[in-house]
């Protein structure tokens, strides 16, 4: 499971990134609206600090892949609340997210993930399912870099200099 929240977040980071080019990584809150702000994170801390490891506790009890689970409903209503109550003045630009980069990045990221996490435990360094991965992350690499060098703007990776 941690391998899998590892691996989505090795491979949003570029679009991430992106979108930070895009709408300002971070927005200055007006003053008139900072005092509620302020007041909604000194409401929802005390509960967080609280319940969190409670239910978390409670969920690893009931089985432990339910402590996963739960993530997305809170986050979704954490996303709801924060619509709701936080209004910031959008900016907005003009630009384009290199989604062929993004995608081929995720294929050699996810290919090497799982090469580290099988070879030798699950399959033999030379089997055939470990070296079909190798070859799969080296041809995505490879068809990665022309990608990167011909996108209209392409996301922050280290194969862009």
């Amino acid at each position: 499971m941690a391998t899998g929240y590892l691996i989505c977040m090795a491979a949003t980071t570029p679009i991430w990134g992106k979108l930070g080019d895009l709408y300002g990584r971070k927005v200055v809150v007006p003053p008139r609206h900072s005092g509620r702000l302020i007041g909604l994170f000194g409401v929802m801390m005390p509960i967080a600090f609280i319940a969190g490891p409670l239910l978390g506790g409670l969920f690893a009890d009931v089985g432990r892949r339910w402590a996963f689970f739960v993530n997305l409903p809170v986050g979704a209503a954490a996303l709801l609340l924060i619509g709701a109550a936080v209004r910031l003045e959008p900016r907005r630009i003009r630009a384009r997210i290199d989604y062929p980069g993004a995608l081929l990045l995720t294929v050699v990221l996810v290919a090497l993930s799982l090469v580290a996490g099988w070879g030798g435990t699950r399959y033999a360094w030379g089997s055939a399912p470990i070296l079909a991965l190798i070859l799969v992350a080296l041809v995505a690499l490879a068809a990665l870099l022309p990608v990167k060098r011909h996108a209209a703007e392409p996301a922050t990776t280290p194969y862009t200099a």
